[in-house]
């Protein structure tokens, strides 16, 4: 599974000027903030529904994106070494939460990340086809690390069914209120003790 994708939602998209982002991720590009090889940023903010404002990596893709009417951070991993899926989920996730960790920092970013939602997407229809098996083999991969993530706050694990052309999506939701950073130092802590 060498495409995966994982997406945390803005609290709130309504005040955010996605413009800023141009300037956040150049920075990113120029004092090598994110892990990996960032090679340039792309506005496509007159993309209805679409990626936003995009860092394009090497190995991965950051983009404050829109799609289904939902903003929210989607990192991408376009070349993942693991062949494992558990691996690669907790690469995709790690990346995600590292990047929503920057913007959170950044006072120019001036918005918060819900912790209680991630959507988790496999981007290779081929390996992972948008059926139920591969759901089942999906959610399986993703309920240790979610654990991991959540912590004693359970996860409900649901399949995104709107339409079976699309890549197999798992939307994962907790009763967590927790800051992203919290998330972010407990699967740190336990990527470390493995």
């Amino acid at each position: 599974m060498h495409r995966t994708s994982a997406k945390f939602f803005l609290e709130d998209s309504d005040s955010l000027d996605q413009a800023r982002l141009i300037d956040i991720f150049h920075e990113w590009i120029r004092e090598k903030k994110i892990d990996g090889l960032p090679i340039d940023v792309a506005d496509y903010r007159h993309v209805p529904e679409g990626p936003g404002v995009m860092l394009v990596g090497h190995e991965f893709d950051v983009a404050l994106d829109s799609t289904d009417g939902r903003t929210g951070l989607c990192y991408t991993l376009k070349r993942n070494p693991d062949v494992q899926l558990e691996a690669a989920l907790r690469r995709v996730l790690l990346g995600a939460l590292r990047a929503c960790r920057l913007l959170e920092e950044d006072a120019r970013f001036g918005a918060r990340f819900s912790s209680g939602e991630v959507v988790l997407t496999i981007l290779d229809r081929l390996q992972a086809p948008n059926d139920d098996p591969s759901f089942k083999k999906l959610s399986g991969a993703a309920g240790e690390i979610l654990a991991e993530l959540y912590g004693s706050t359970p996860a409900v694990i649901a399949r995104q069914k709107v339409d079976d052309r699309r890549p197999l999506t798992l939307v994962a939701t907790a009763a967590c209120s927790e800051p992203i950073r919290a998330l972010l130092d407990r699967l740190e802590a336990t990527e470390a003790a493995t």
